[in-house]
């Protein structure tokens, strides 16, 4: 049996699996006229960092949500053609974290919000 699987991960991995389909339907990423992809626009937006920023900034001004994960990174990045989210998909948050761009929840492992740094980059893009 795998380390991962002694140390409940692969439950865990399923269960944030199962969790997927509820975090679309929060989102309403496909509803107009603030659709995810409406709020990106023609802007070509080509750092990881910067499309994670892109995610928090749309969810905390469009969807007055301040909390996000992987799994808000992932269906966004799935909208947009060109967008891969990386293999570990928690790094993007690492360096976003390691760059004052966000900051962890308090026992909300996984959980992050957008910084003002985080809000300004942001806004240096548009």
């Amino acid at each position: 049996m795998g380390w991962w699987r002694r140390e409940g991960r692969f439950r865990a991995w399923l269960q944030a699996l199962d969790e997927i389909p509820d975090v679309l339907d929060q989102l309403r990423a496909n509803e107009s006229p603030d659709s995810f992809k409406d709020y990106v626009g023609g802007r070509r937006i080509n750092v990881d960092v910067d499309r994670g920023l892109t995610v928090a900034s749309w969810l905390k001004q469009k969807r007055a949500t301040t909390e996000f994960d992987t799994r808000h990174l992932h269906t966004c990045f799935e909208m947009m053609s060109g967008w891969k989210l990386p293999d570990d998909p928690g790094s993007l948050l690492r360096n976003m974290k390691k760059r004052g761009y966000v900051r962890p929840i308090p026992g909300k492992t996984g959980t992050f919000e957008l910084t003002s740094t985080g809000a300004n980059r942001y806004q240096e893009l548009r």
